[in-house]
Order: structure tokens, then C-alpha cells, then sequence
């Protein structure tokens, strides 16, 4: 699909590993690199918005889908602010990058975890949020291989918090599994 096309093409590396040439200093390269990153993590983060809402009720959605739009969503976006700042202070930036990328991904799926089982107070907003704005997240993935009656639900039907976290409350090991 286009999508996916245009996803690939923002994939592959941002050209960190510029030359100085033409007389152009260290700094007016690094200026390109950053702005050039800073694009392609805009264009990654949008798409992988699309994604979300293109995947948007549908409980079916992979594990491998799943992984793939952290990835996106979140990890990129991580990536990339180690690398601006790698490259700001003559830093390794495969190195940061790789670091913010795992840290990234680590955020979204706890951010996902908590969605279910963290309080109010602590995380911002109402428990089961991403379930009612048609987010299918981990803790979903992981209760539908788990319970089959979970297979049969309707995500258009969930329509009030209490609605969203019973079936996966149910299965509070699923929680301990996704954290």
C-alpha cells in the first residue's frame, strides 16, 4: 500500500553520517542532519498515527502489528531525541540511537500496561481509555490468546471505562505478563 511504501522509504537511515565537504563546517552539517532527522521522525510519527487508526476496533490485530506501531509511535520518536542530541554534543550516534529506540519501546508497552491497571492519579488519564478510542494495545493481544471469549468481543460495543477493563481485569495474569 502507499502507506506502508511511504513507511519503509522513512525507515531507512536519516544520513547521520554526513561529510563535511564543499566547505560547509561541522556545524552547518550537523543543522542538515538534525533537520533532516527531525523531518523524517515527523513523517514516521504520522504515519504510524495512520496506522493506529487505520487498526482502529479491529481485535484482531497481531502481536507482530502491535510491535510494529510501537515501534513507530514511540520508539522512533525516542530514537530520535538521542540522536539530536548525539549529534549536538559529537556523541556516538548509532549508539544513543539505538539506546532511545529501546527506551521508547519500553515506554509504550508500560504506557499501554498501565492504560489498564495504573491509577488515575498517577497516569493522567482514565483506566481503559485506549480500549474506548479503539486502541488495541498488549494487554488486549495477550488476553484474546488467553481467553476465547475474548475473541468474540465487539470493540464497538465497549463504550464506558468500567465496559473496557472488565474482560481484561478477568485476567489479571495477562497484566502480570505484559509487564
Amino acid at each position: 500500500t502507499g502507506l506502508g511504501t511511504l513507511v519503509a522509504h522513512m525507515l531507512r537511515p536519516a544520513g547521520l553520517d554526513a561529510n563535511v565537504a564543499g566547505g560547509r563546517t561541522r556545524d552547518e552539517i550537523n543543522l542538515d542532519t538534525e533537520a533532516q532527522l527531525m523531518r523524517s521522525t515527523a513523517v514516521v510519527a504520522g504515519a504510524a498515527k495512520l496506522l493506529q487508526r487505520e487498526d482502529a476496533w479491529d481485535a484482531t490485530i497481531s502481536r507482530g502489528r502491535y510491535d510494529q506501531r510501537c515501534d513507530l509511535k514511540t520508539a522512533r520518536l525516542f530514537e530520535a531525541a538521542c540522536r539530536l542530541g548525539a549529534i549536538g554534543s559529537g556523541g556516538d550516534t548509532e549508539v544513543l540511537g539505538t539506546f532511545g529506540r529501546s527506551i521508547g519501546l519500553a515506554f509504550q508497552l508500560l504506557d499501554d500496561v498501565l492504560d489498564v491497571s495504573g491509577p488515575a492519579s498517577r497516569t493522567g488519564k482514565h483506566r481503559g481509555t485506549d480500549l474506548l478510542d479503539g486502541t488495541v494495545t498488549l494487554p488486549l493481544i495477550l488476553a484474546r490468546e488467553r481467553d476465547p471469549a475474548l475473541r468474540s468481543l465487539d470493540l464497538r460495543e465497549v463504550l464506558t471505562p468500567t465496559q473496557a477493563l472488565t474482560p481484561l481485569q478477568m485476567s489479571s495474569s495477562v497484566i502480570r505478563r505484559a509487564r
